[in-house]
């Protein structure tokens, strides 16, 4: 038996389109043991360290999930495998376990090994108490760490609590992959839940919500089935709030298709998973493709950010995004990867997950929650076991940048040229790659794009690159945003260039 929760986030996946096998393959649980048997147990951790990344392999069988950071700067995460939450603090290594207070069964009755129940996919600090859902009751249950004792809050019978958010007046919110979609808030005092239903029919349900600031909330509410999807905004202060559809746009596409729209602009959310809010404008992480996308506010339209590709998929599964206030982060699920768009959403930085970096679908460390504070941005990992962080402070010792306009006007069937420049240090053999909207992969199709250096040996110093742009007679216009990428597969380096076809 797989849960809901999880089946929901396997039909994501499956949107892709001929992905059925590898991600079914790569995200259906196994069967283990339940984690520690006492209800708290300590352990001493050793981190692993390559460039910006830091991670520390759990203990066998916990498969990480939902994460926030701490004040004090640890990091507290669901454990499916354990059932429970886990306190880890990054200074000394120390894990500390927390075992929910209940028995598990499955729907026969036989005892399970624990992921029927328990796939978490968020957990809050909430006036001192670490809460997390449970499906298993349709509640949401709370840890308090300083005696090590539990509370719960009822909600509906028929409610899925997913994922959690902070709201204002020290309310506690929470979306519901129950149909149709809506949401829930918990009240401080009382513990009452009310429910708001969303706008978005009874096909759909809510996946994950936001507050910019104490009367602007952020809610995206997803199509499992089909794919597609709405953001709307509300007030949360409000006793009836109503929710305002952001960008005019609601998809609901009955098939996933393998192009974008006809101009290469992004059409409103397709697959999206996650919203933040940063770099000018508010931020969708799209699970269907290679590609983030940015609502932009003053043109009052969809873009979109494709990727780096990699070579052993078609799609990197941007899965979940945060800002940092300097930058907006995302994790590439298939990537296997962490990355950075920064700079007035200029350029991307994308951090290799593993060293070395996977080349294989099936050896991905399976990515899935992240979390920002101070100068981390946490990850987990939910097959391979670990709980790390990017440290933001870090600068790779290469950079890429254009020297030439970041835009470039054609026509379909002329050409353009760019200009690259690469600088600083490498040891490793660098290799250029270029990306665009064109379609769902981000490789590009009636765009090409030809170097005059495809490889370096290594770099010291700078090295000035010129890339031909040709532009297909077939090419439909509009404007398509392109990436120029040099990686040495721990660490990619692009900057975004804009093209503008003309009629």
């Amino acid at each position: 038996m797989v849960s809901r929760k999880l089946t929901i986030a396997i039909m994501l996946a499956l949107l892709v389109g001929g992905g059925l096998l590898g991600a079914f393959v790569l995200l259906s649980p196994q069967k283990y043991q339940c984690g520690p048997q006492s209800m708290v147990q300590s352990t001493q951790l050793t981190p692993v360290q390559f460039g910006a990344v830091t991670k520390y392999q759990l203990p066998p069988d916990r498969s990480p999930n939902g994460i926030v950071a701490a004040p004090d700067g640890s990091v507290w995460f669901g454990e499916l495998g354990a059932p429970g939450v886990a306190h880890l603090y990054p200074g000394n290594g120390t894990l500390v376990e927390y075992r929910w207070p209940f028995d598990y069964k499955s729907a026969s009755g036989a005892p399970t090994g624990c992921f029927d129940w328990t796939d978490t996919w968020g957990v809050a600090i909430w006036n001192g108490t670490i809460w997390a859902p449970n499906q298993d009751n349709s509640s949401l249950v709370g840890l308090n760490p300083s005696n090590d004792t539990f509370q719960t809050v009822r909600l509906n019978s028929t409610s899925q609590p997913y994922t959690l958010a902070l709201g204002p007046d020290n309310t506690l919110w929470f979306t519901d992959l129950s149909y149709p979609a809506r949401i829930g808030s918990v009240d401080a005092s009382t513990h009452q839940v009310t429910y708001y239903n969303l706008p978005s029919g009874s096909q759909s349900v809510s996946a994950y919500m936001l507050f910019e600031n104490s009367t602007l909330g952020y809610v995206l509410s997803i199509y499992p089935d089909t794919g597609g999807g709405s953001l709307y905004s509300f007030d949360p202060t409000a006793s009836n709030p109503s929710f305002a559809l952001v960008g005019g746009n609601e998809t609901v596409p009955q098939s996933r298709p393998s192009s974008k729209v006809s101009t290469g602009v992004g059409g409103g959310p397709s697959t999206p998973t996650s919203v933040t809010v940063g770099e000018g404008g508010i931020w969708l992480a799209e699970h269907s493709g290679s590609d983030m996308e940015f609502y932009n506010e003053s043109a009052m339209r969809w873009e979109l950010y494709p990727t780096s590709v990699v070579g052993y998929v078609p799609w990197t599964l941007p899965y979940f995004d945060v800002s940092t206030g300097s930058a907006v982060w995302f994790n590439e699920h298939y990537g296997n990867r962490l990355a950075e768009i920064c700079c007035n959403a200029s350029a991307l930085t994308e951090y290799s997950l593993s060293n070395p970096p996977v080349e294989n679908i099936t050896k991905i460390d399976n990515s899935l929650t992240i979390a920002a504070a101070g100068s981390r941005v946490w990850f987990t990992e939910w097959t391979a076991g670990y709980v790390g962080f990017v440290d933001t402070t870090y600068r790779p010792s290469f950079s890429v940048s254009l020297n030439s306009s970041s835009t470039i006007e054609m026509r379909p069937g002329t050409t353009a040229t760019a200009q690259m420049e690469l600088s600083g240090e490498s040891s490793r053999s660098l290799i250029l790659q270029f990306s665009d909207s064109e379609q769902t992969s981000a490789t590009p199709q009636d765009i090409s794009f030809t170097s005059s250096v495809q490889t370096l040996s290594s770099l010291n110093g700078e090295q000035s690159v010129a890339v031909t742009i040709s532009a297909a007679e077939a090419i439909r216009p509009g404007q398509y945003s392109a990436l120029m990428t040099v990686t040495d597969g721990l660490i990619s380096r692009s900057v975004y260039l804009t093209i503008d076809i003309a009629t």
